[in-house]
């Protein structure tokens, strides 16, 4: 019973400041919480809404529409053409037409349009060596988040695609259809490999410049989206 006395009397009963001061902790806690909470939500749903995807929000509508429909095209000759078409040489033929038209309409056209790069290949008159130029537009924020999505998603589906219908028409040993599938595989993989190099680069390029000249001098070329080529050496095997 001594021993019991000694020990409750040893410890220290609360005093109301301690109390107050245990509460405002608390309360200060779950206040920080309801903020981070709060401030969580609020990113998620800005990225959200950030990712939502409206194609009336597209500047280039019919371009968008038109690079999309060239490559479903191809797809569904493959794939319904022999229904209609006879001569079996003759649905090879129709899709590799359609590829290269494809290829110079992505390269050339929908590509600037939607995503503001190009590229090409030429060679250096003084030098004579071979270089990829590869053209963007400075002021990336004038490029749709709509036309960049249509441009790569497109791409990339339709990569997936040709690629998913060439394993199956291998395995199932059909060589003649393999010419047309090869192809459209081929210039698909050469857009998508040279637009992705194309957006490297220029990002690259775009740093470089902006330590050079300084961010005003940028800010006002961006302002102006002005469009400049940017030239590569050719890497061999390429």
């Amino acid at each position: 019973m001594v021993q019991s006395n000694m020990v409750n009397s040893n410890l220290q009963q609360p005093t109301a400041s301690k109390i107050n001061e245990y509460k405002q902790y608390k309360e200060k806690n779950k206040q920080d919480m309801t903020t981070s909470v709060l401030s969580l939500n609020g990113f998620y749903k800005e990225q959200m809404e950030g990712y939502n995807f409206d194609y009336t929000k597209s500047d280039h509508p019919t371009v968008a529409l038109f690079h999309f429909a060239i490559k479903g095209f191809a797809l569904v000759v493959y794939l319904f053409g022999g229904l209609f078409i006879r001569e079996a040489w003759t649905l090879p033929e129709i899709v590799i037409v359609i590829g290269a038209v494809d290829f110079w309409v992505t390269k050339n056209i929908t590509g600037r349009l939607l995503v503001g790069l190009r590229w090409w290949e030429e060679i250096d008159e003084a030098s004579g060596e071979q270089l990829w130029v590869f053209e963007t537009r400075v002021n990336e924020n004038q490029v749709s988040q709509v036309n960049s999505f249509i441009f790569w998603a497109t791409l990339v589906l339709t990569i997936l695609a040709w690629g998913f219908l060439a394993v199956v028409n291998v395995i199932g040993f059909h060589i003649l259809n393999l010419t047309g599938i090869s192809f459209q595989l081929t210039i698909q993989i050469i857009n998508f490999y040279f637009y992705f190099q194309c957006s490297r680069v220029a990002k690259t390029r775009a740093k470089q410049l902006a330590k050079v000249l300084g961010a005003e001098i940028l800010n006002k070329m961006m302002n102006q989206s002005v469009i400049w080529p940017m030239r590569v050496p050719k890497q061999k095997g390429l």
